[in-house]
């Protein structure tokens, strides 16, 4: 089908589809909140401080977009590594959800701006060019906006997608609707794989012969990757010394869990916590904004439990007794590399400002061509989010009460504690002895293990990780990471992991090894990047 025929059904159905996503992203901008006056970026209005900022690189940035977390992540690491080799080139920024634009904003260098990303309107994406017009124009991992892409190509700006990523679910779809996708595929000037068998598969679904290249995986490369922040972990241990009684225990964290595995877990640790009194568990849970479902799973475990949320901050004027009674001592601490934060997200998780249009990679409508064939696997997370959404008033004045009881008697103390924030999730994994990876045990998908893998931390996952096979795969025949069937077996692999540290660590750094294979991908990935401007 010709490209403007594929443009013109793409048009007529997009409003439509944002009206019917409308009550949802409602609901979201309302549990999530963060967007204020910036919410009107979307349709390509900005304050004067954001405006003057566009004004001063227009002509002279590379503009990249990310949709959440995950991908933000993933674009600060190769922002980085351009910055490194062209120093005060400006880049432009532009996020999808809320929660990826804090993460984004954090820490952000002089050279950054950042924005909310436009409605894949027409009528929107055109004046957001004008007024950037960028050099480059980066997509990361599964992004592909028909409108914007084809504004870049009309005004011959290179549009390159990174560290791409097709799941086979997403491969079937896009195989299945190829009349229909592959005019838009054909946009792009490059295509940068994480995997040699992912340039077949592309080609396959409509990107040009010779421009699908492979550059490895920026989110498993342990080069250039931020580590831990030692602050912020020494904070963490003397909270988690308030929360525990004045000693660090050792820590087994859920990370990334969704709904139903928080009780689940917590059923499991409340038989084996008696076997391990200096352990505790923490539950991360994918979306932060459940806090009040997950504490009132804790509490039907036979579980106390508090929120990070209502602790008050904690002081570093004297160091937390780790087990055993010794202290440590944190101006001197020091943490592993890790990889980054959990929450990689797609487009199916920001609200209206979260659907800005119908990314062909991570359209949430199933086998409709009016929706490119729907979301990539591992950003399926919309069904997860519509159960996630039910939290009561109830549940909130529990999770109240419950983070306000007092933690200096030990009846009263808490015994888990739900990390209900965002942005943290990489120094609480450095704190772990044990990660266990959510979305696994009873939802489909799994998590990236990818980061607590190269922070040295052993991690055990459910038997779906159908988001990560290859890595799995990867990691498996290595044995760096352990798997098992179902809850059944969680209990007796986490008391192997705790009673034999020495054996769960050498398994870590199995894994770690196995990844050195991507070793280098950010900056692989900036050298195509550089290249393709220059030609």
């Amino acid at each position: 089908m010709p490209l403007l025929l594929v443009l013109l059904i793409y048009n007529l159905l997009l409003p439509f589809a944002l009206l019917v996503l409308l009550p949802v992203s409602v609901l979201k901008m309302r549990r999530r909140g963060g967007y204020g006056s910036k919410f009107w970026q979307r349709f390509g209005f900005f304050d004067k401080a954001t405006a003057a900022r566009l004004e001063a690189v227009s002509g002279k940035c590379r503009w990249v977009h990310a949709v959440s977390v995950g991908e933000v992540n993933v674009a600060r690491k190769l922002i980085r590594e351009l910055l490194k080799r062209e120093p005060g080139t400006p880049v432009v920024l532009s996020v999808t959800t809320s929660t990826g634009y804090a993460v984004a904003c954090e820490k952000a260098p002089d050279e950054l701006t950042v924005i909310y990303s436009p409605v894949d309107l027409a009528l929107v994406v055109g004046p957001v060019f004008a007024r950037i017009r960028p050099r480059q124009f980066i997509l990361v991992e599964a992004e592909v906006w028909p409108n914007l892409v084809r504004v870049m190509q009309r005004a011959r700006v290179p549009v390159v997608l990174v560290n791409a990523r097709l799941s086979p679910r997403s491969e079937r779809r896009y195989r299945k609707f190829r009349w229909f996708t592959a005019p838009v595929f054909g946009m792009l000037d490059k295509v940068l794989v994480q995997e040699p068998e992912d340039v077949a598969r592309w080609e396959g679904i409509g990107a040009g012969k010779g421009r699908v290249a492979v550059t490895g995986s920026i989110k498993f490369d342990q080069l250039g990757q931020a580590s831990s922040n030692p602050e912020r972990v020494g904070e963490f241990r003397k909270l988690l010394s308030g929360v525990f009684g004045g000693v660090v225990p050792r820590v087994v964290l859920l990370a990334s869990s969704h709904a139903g595995e928080e009780q689940a877990m917590a059923e499991i640790w409340n038989g084996m916590k008696s076997e391990f009194p200096d352990a505790a568990l923490l539950i991360a849970p994918r979306h932060a904004e459940r806090r009040a479902e997950v504490l009132i799973g804790v509490t039907a475990a036979g579980l106390r439990g508090t929120l990070r949320s209502e602790l008050p901050e904690p002081r570093l004027d004297a160091a937390p007794a780790l087990p055993g009674g010794h202290h440590s001592d944190l101006s001197l601490a020091e943490d592993p590399p890790n990889m980054t934060a959990d929450n990689s997200s797609g487009i199916s998780r920001g609200d209206l400002a979260g659907n800005p249009g119908i990314p062909l990679a991570n359209n949430p409508a199933n086998n409709s061509p009016a929706a490119f064939a729907a979301a990539d696997a591992e950003d399926a997370d919309d069904a997860d989010d519509a159960a996630d959404a039910a939290a009561t008033s109830a549940a909130d004045a529990a999770s109240a009460a419950a983070a306000a009881a007092p933690f200096s008697e030990s009846a009263l103390r808490p015994e888990v504690l739900v990390v209900d924030s965002t942005g943290e999730l990489r120094d609480w994994q450095a704190l772990a002895e044990v990660v266990i990876i959510g979305k696994s045990f009873l939802a489909k998908g799994g998590q990236n293990p990818v980061e607590a893998i190269a922070a040295g931390v052993p991690v055990l996952t459910g038997p779906h990780m159908e988001n990560f096979a290859a890595l799995m795969i990867l990691l498996k025949s290595a044995h760096g990471i352990c798997q098992v069937d179902g809850l059944a077996e969680v209990a007796p692999a986490v008391r192997n992991m705790l009673s034999s540290p020495g054996d769960s660590r050498a398994m870590s750094t199995r894994g770690r090894t196995a990844l050195e294979r991507h070793s280098g991908a950010t900056r692989r990935t900036a050298e195509v990047l550089l290249l393709a401007d220059q030609a």
